[in-house]
């Protein structure tokens, strides 16, 4: 096990000699089962917040009030949560009020789905589960209480919720009535979307149906939270598992904008998520799907990064992105759009435009996206020719896409010209020229300055651009 489990184990440890209750409890115990490394390793015990705190050196209350305190076990952060039973949820989200509870069973029914209502004393010797129980603990464990050998390892599990087998059948269901369940925590419904297509479960019957009769719940949910489950979602391993419910249960329709379902070809983003995954990179699976909504323009907007946030039918933006993200997705859109314009030859784009693109964000998003479209059938470049592309751009050094300046604006100021506007124009042909290995020297550079500025009549320094001839020449 890893250094996470082995931290774990170490609470539960001194948690058992000093009398109380402790087991691995949660979605840990589950990937156990799946012989799944698990991040997280979560602990519920009947010790009081404050009595955890004693017992241990480094801990943060962060949760003190909930019943929760992280202790801090070699560099490592367990979350260990008293028994507790929750009250009301009247908005949907969270419990109104909080008791605790000095019965492990209790804390673990009122979870979301069997298979994260499981407990785990952790590794355990060859005896029996009962044998085990008597020589190491302080308690009667369960009757439930089953030892596990999994990986070569003995784990006792109890299991008051069916858990196991569903574990072992490969199903969601929630815990007692599932419409309780989400009415509880309407979010409950997307993580269970999202644990499909992560795990490549099947969601029951009667808790899909509940999802469909509760999907109007979720529009209590904030979009941060409904947000980082689609980022989970797109990136596991099997999102279809977890994308086609969330769509056939209209779990959507509360999830994204209003009339998101008219901006997206959903048979092809299907397609696309049928067969390529994003591999846990969240960035590249919310661009998957980004990449079949409608693009939609202004008759007459030109094609610009700026012009595409207003085509994506305000999802950034109601999503709340992160600016980092936000840039990523638009500019990647934007970047498609324009590459394939350039393979089938109704925008082409200079070398120097191509590199000044590659500084861009969403870059790389976009790239994989177009080798996507391309074997989807999407679009009809050929295989090959779109590879060509991809592999040319994924060459160039770093040195190449933003070189040293040939010249600067003190080499301007230097030649006598006064700074002014027209230095922005200046440098930027002039690095145009540099880009498309037209020039490679200073001195060509100032030749080119020399011949293209003057003083007019009034003594208004003037710069005569590149005329649209030259600018051909270039391409």
């Amino acid at each position: 096990m890893n250094k996470a489990f082995n931290a774990a184990q170490q609470v539960i440890n001194v948690l058992h000699g000093r009398g109380y209750e402790a087991y691995l409890v949660g979605g840990c115990v589950r990937d156990i089962l799946l012989q799944r490394d698990s991040k997280d390793y979560d602990v519920t015990t009947n010790a009081l917040p404050e009595q955890v705190q004693d017992l241990f050196e480094h801990t943060i209350p962060v949760g003190a009030k909930f019943g929760v305190i992280v202790v801090v076990q070699d560099g490592v952060q367990i979350e260990v949560a008293t028994y507790r039973a929750d009250g009301n949820y009247s908005d949907g989200r969270r419990p109104d009020t909080v008791s605790y509870s000095i019965d492990a069973k209790e804390d673990v029914v009122r979870r979301d789905f069997t298979m994260n209502g499981l407990l785990c004393l952790g590794e355990a010797d060859t005896t029996s589960a009962t044998d085990y129980q008597n020589t190491t603990f302080g308690y009667s464990v369960p009757g439930n209480a089953t030892r596990f050998t999994v990986g070569g390892k003995t784990f006792i599990i109890v299991d008051h919720v069916g858990g196991v087998a569903d574990v072992q059948l490969g199903v969601i269901r929630a815990i007692g009535d599932p419409n309780k369940r989400f009415e509880e925590d309407a979010l409950r419904m997307m993580r269970a979307c999202r644990f499909a297509a992560q795990l490549g479960f099947e969601i029951e019957t009667k808790t899909l149906e509940a999802i469909v009769l509760n999907a109007r719940l979720l529009s209590v949910i904030s979009r941060e939270r409904i947000v980082m489950e689609l980022f989970k979602m797109f990136s596991a391993p099997f999102p279809l598992k977890g994308i086609v419910p969330f769509f056939s249960t209209g779990l959507f329709r509360y999830a994204l904008p209003s009339g998101f379902a008219d901006r997206i070809n959903l048979v092809v983003t299907l397609q696309r998520f049928g067969i390529f995954e994003a591999n846990k990179d969240a960035m590249l699976g919310m661009a998957m799907f980004f990449a079949d909504v409608e693009q939609y323009a202004v008759e007459g907007t030109p094609l610009h990064a700026k012009n595409i946030t207003h085509r994506v039918e305000g999802l950034v933006d109601y999503l709340k992105l992160s600016n980092e993200q936000r840039n990523e997705l638009v500019y990647m859109k934007y970047h498609v759009q324009r590459f394939q314009s350039h393979l089938s030859g109704e925008y082409t784009m200079t070398e120097a435009g191509i590199k000044r693109a590659l500084r861009e964000p969403g870059v790389a998003l976009a790239l994989e996206i177009m080798t996507q479209d391309e074997v989807i059938g999407k679009t009809s470049f050929g295989v090959e020719a779109v590879m060509t592309f991809v592999l040319k751009l994924k060459a160039y050094k770093p040195e190449e896409i933003k070189p040293k300046p040939l010249i600067t604006g003190q080499d301007l100021i230097d030649a006598g010209i006064p700074a002014g506007p027209i230095f922005t124009e200046i440098l930027f042909d002039v690095e145009s020229h540099q880009l498309n290995g037209v020039w490679t020297t200073k001195e060509q550079a100032m030749t080119f300055v020399r011949e293209r500025v003057y003083q007019d009549n009034s003594r208004q320094w003037v710069y005569m651009g590149l005329s649209t001839a030259e600018v051909r020449e270039l391409e």
